[in-house]
């Protein structure tokens, strides 16, 4: 019934992924792998909070060699935290995906990231408050989009970045039922195959 609590340095996963953490009644889970670097074949960070409480992810260098850098869902807890600043996360899938169904709101700050088959940020907001990006410190690719950013919330869509790139789709595609949108790209450039910044 308490909170998930995991702390590591260098994590492998051969065969699956590196770490995969699912709270499933208890209150906050929480990942630390900043000590350190996480690579799998699968998802590199898998986390899954049914819990009542905060999902949060710490990392550094993070890579899956087939699936998802980052996969960070909560489907009953409050916020969600994504903290890969002091790294970089590489994806064949997405770079990091967040799905937050719970009450709070998403927050991901970032250095590198970078998808080679789909967005290099991918993060809807269902039922939470606030939607927040801040990749000013390093460079998101993807080849689909490079920020996808869905906020069904009732808060603000913040986004702040310095270089994106979507090959194929977007630079960055923002959606927001909430209150204020913001982007923020005087950090840098932001390119897409069809548009640099799509906002609506």
């Amino acid at each position: 019934t308490g909170m998930l609590s995991i702390t590591t340095a260098d994590v492998t996963g051969t065969r699956l992924s590196g770490i995969s953490a699912r709270n499933s009644v208890g209150t906050d889970l929480i990942i630390d792998s900043s000590a350190g670097s996480v690579s799998a074949l699968s998802n590199g960070i898998y986390a899954s909070q049914l819990g009542s409480g905060t999902l949060s992810i710490t990392s550094a260098n993070v890579t899956a060699t087939s699936e998802i850098g980052i996969l960070a869902r909560n489907f009953n807890g409050t916020d969600l935290i994504i903290d890969s600043s002091a790294g970089s996360v590489v994806g064949t899938s997405y770079g990091i995906y967040a799905g937050n169904f719970g009450t709070g709101a998403i927050s991901i700050t970032n250095a590198n990231v970078t998808s080679t088959n789909q967005a290099g940020i991918f993060a809807r907001n269902f039922s939470g408050t606030d939607l927040t990006i801040d990749s000013s410190v390093g460079s998101v690719s993807g080849v689909t989009d490079g920020i996808y950013a869905r906020n069904y919330g009732s808060g603000a869509l913040s986004i702040t970045v310095a270089n994106v790139t979507g090959t194929r789709d977007n630079g960055i595609y923002a959606r927001s039922d909430g209150i204020n949108m913001t982007i923020d790209s005087s950090a840098g450039s932001v390119s897409g195959g069809i548009a640099g910044i799509d906002a609506q």
